[in-house]
């Protein structure tokens, strides 16, 4: 994750700080290196539950995004993050509006992808 997220991200939890009692990362797998940035900088809130379709660390829930409402129901958290995660999901529409779904009213859904993404076809 780009360090230009994290910065974002301390500073919105600044502007926000009493609002998060309940946060869920989507994609929250640490694929490389210590990325448990994010759950550092939301680290007082009452309950921060990262989910994942695969197992791993910094994943409390394996879930796909494509179940969330059916996981965890609707309006269930007043911060949604999902960063650097959907360009891998191949209906990531799908993931957005069950992300939205479990989302408090007034809650905030914070989405960051990849400015260049590469990859290789063989």
């Amino acid at each position: 994750m780009i360090h230009q997220v994290i910065t974002f991200l301390e500073e919105f939890k600044g502007n926000h700080d009493d609002l998060f009692h309940r946060v869920l990362e989507v994609g929250s797998r640490v694929a490389q290196g210590d990325e448990m940035k994010v759950r550092k900088i939301f680290f007082d809130a009452k309950e921060y539950l990262g989910t994942d379709m695969i197992d791993g660390k910094n994943v409390n829930q394996v879930v796909n995004g494509h179940d969330l409402i059916k996981t965890f129901g609707i309006n269930s958290f007043d911060l949604v993050l999902c960063l650097e995660t959907l360009e891998h999901d191949d209906e990531f529409w799908v993931t957005v509006e069950n992300m939205k779904a479990v989302l408090k009213p007034n809650g905030w859904m914070v989405i960051s992808v990849p400015g260049v993404h590469c990859g290789v076809n063989k």
